[in-house]
């Protein structure tokens, strides 16, 4: 297969795509556009951003072809062996998962739009990209240059082996763009540094900061699975935090960059960093069975979530502490943030996080209707800290969760053999040394509120899960989170059962509490409105209509802050497993 991708007024962000397709045996064939993306389980019809789309043969002639579905064409090629398919791609998403075009980018993910022919997925693609001469590029498939004569533009090519592998090495090109690599001491493979946009990185710190996380990931697993390795990085002016994770490459777009030179901002890169090549092996290689290969026409539906998102999320700020990249004060600070974003999630009780997982071809990504759903990334994070901390004791401190992923690259990841959930659940038997089913039960397949069993699991460090009401008294009072979107004032979270709950909704506007204003020069006077009260009257604003709203107290806290803090007076045995849990 051979592309030839250009662009001519990239103001209008149309990328102009032609396909040879030579070699035709039959009378006809079918053509597909993936219909979804590897690291995002839900259909995004990209075939919407297609505009024009036509089909001729070795002599430019018109060839006959019929859409069948959103996103396949069949083409009648009796007596013709070759075909030429053109056809344009509106890249305007500026995500990790989308594509953009204009004057100073050009940025593409080629699963947005490279089609493949049915029965030949596994054949050779050959990529030609017409780009402006002084452009360079950030690619995990390696190019060169095969054609530089048409200044101001020239041609590069890069070769991928099979379809998957085109659509899975995501290309940035532009004249901006910043470079440095750096080798871990425990691998031969390159790892590359890449950042686009207005930002001047830190190099100094940025590189032995990386190389202590990968070198903590790699010492886990034993090797690396690719020779190179291309972190890159888009620094966008607008607010935006989104990675997606490749064989051998990760795009990570950050937002915005005015802020980039904040801690928390350098904080968010190391963090989403370690999380994407965390997925190197943990998914792009061990991968479960549902998703071997992908068939990107249709959902592929899996419940072992959990395993993919959840555990990638607890590690990536997990090993950036026990790289001590991160001390112990900040990773406990991040630690609690996604405590809370676990525990203010009602829909945890009604559905399990392995449920979320198959759940997430439905709605996995949008906030859905309230408290209907889990996060895989949220509540799967939560159920690996448990596990680990629970192999830890049921091993005597001689195995943890490490052991269980060393296990599932050996057996499967390397072996390109695809695990399923009875798979995994027999492999932390085996590193438990017992039978984990009830921790199966709680954690993964139920819907119980799993704080009971998260504080007894962190006693094994000598750790305890403190709660303790929120900072603002009518969040603990009433049960309910208003915040100030636009210069209204709207309820965001609501407890099932809190007195907030028998009276308000989602996204009702406050107006007034006790006929006073809630907004002023002086600020957000919720608080102050609502200090220790236990009845008051809220006017609202509710799908346009203004209602009075009587809220009651019933004497219970609500919506608490949740913090991991140490044991005072840890025993030895404490103290040597909470060094081994955070520093090994």
């Amino acid at each position: 297969m051979q592309y030839f991708i250009s662009y001519q007024l990239p103001h209008r962000h149309f990328i102009d795509l032609e396909l040879h397709i030579t070699n035709i045996q039959s009378s006809e064939i079918e053509i597909q556009l993936p219909a979804w993306r590897a690291g995002r389980y839900q259909l995004q019809d990209y075939a919407k951003n297609i505009q024009r789309f036509s089909i001729t043969d070795q002599n430019d002639q018109a060839v006959h072809f019929q859409k069948i579905t959103k996103d396949r064409w069949k083409v009648f090629t009796k007596n013709i062996d070759s075909i030429k398919v053109k056809y344009n791609y509106f890249a305007q998403q500026l995500d990790a998962g989308g594509s953009w075009l204009d004057e100073d980018l050009f940025y593409v993910n080629f699963v947005n739009f490279l089609l493949y022919v049915e029965g030949r997925i596994e054949e050779k693609y050959e990529l030609n990209i017409s780009l402006p001469n002084h452009y360079k590029v950030a690619c995990g498939l390696g190019h060169t240059i095969v054609d530089s004569t048409n200044a101001p533009n020239k041609v590069i090519q890069l070769n991928a082996s099979n379809f998957y592998q085109a659509i899975d090495a995501p290309l940035l090109a532009s004249a901006e763009i910043q470079h440095q690599s750096y080798q871990a001491e425990n691998t031969d493979t390159i790892f590359h540094l890449w950042f686009h946009g207005d930002c001047q990185p830190e190099w100094v710190k940025l590189i032995p900061d990386f190389k202590a996380f990968t070198y903590k990931q790699v010492s886990i697993f034993g090797d690396f699975p690719e020779q190179d390795y291309h972190f890159i990085f888009l620094i966008p002016d607008t607010p935006v935090y989104h990675g997606v994770e490749h064989a051998n490459s990760t795009v990570i777009v950050l937002g915005e960059a005015s802020k980039f030179n904040e801690p928390y901002f350098y904080n968010n890169v190391l963090g989403i960093a370690s999380h994407e090549l965390f997925h190197a092996w943990n998914v792009c290689k061990i991968r479960p069975k549902e998703l071997m290969p992908y068939d990107l026409t249709k959902e592929n539906y899996f419940r072992t979530g959990f395993v993919v998102e959840g555990i990638t999320t607890f590690y990536g700020d997990w090993l950036l502490a026990r790289s001590g990249v991160w001390n112990k004060e900040l990773y406990f600070s991040e630690l609690q943030l996604f405590l809370k974003r676990h525990f203010y999630n009602f829909g945890r009780w009604n559905m399990s996080v392995a449920d979320s997982s198959f759940d997430l071809w439905l709605d996995g990504y949008v906030a859905g209707i309230p408290h209907r759903k889990g996060s895989i990334y949220v509540e799967g994070a939560v159920a690996c800290m448990i596990l680990d901390l629970e192999i830890r004791q049921a091993a005597d401190n001689q195995h943890n969760i490490d052991n269980v992923l060393k296990l599932l690259w050996e057996r499967f990841g390397k072996r390109q053999i695809g695990y399923t959930a009875t798979d995994y659940i027999s492999l932390v038997n085996e590193v438990a040394g017992k039978n984990m089913k009830s921790y199966f039960d709680d954690c993964i397949f139920g819907t119980i509120d799993l704080a009971e069993r998260l504080n007894n699991a962190l006693q094994i460090i000598g750790c305890e899960l403190v709660t303790k009401n929120n900072e603002n008294s009518y969040v603990h009072i009433f049960g309910f989170i208003a915040a100030l979107r636009n210069s209204e004032l709207i309820v965001e979270l609501i407890e099932p059962d809190s007195p907030a709950d028998r009276s308000l909704t989602l996204k009702d506007k406050i107006l007034l509490i006790d006929n006073q204003e809630v907004i002023s020069e002086e600020g957000v006077l919720i608080n102050d409105l609502l200090a220790e009260k236990t009845v008051a009257t809220l006017t609202v604003s509710r799908h346009g209509k203004i209602k009075e709203i009587v809220i009651k107290a019933d004497g219970k806290a609500y919506l608490p802050d949740y913090e991991v803090k140490e044991i005072e007076n840890k025993t030895e045995k404490q103290e040597k497993a909470f060094e081994n849990w955070l520093r090994s």
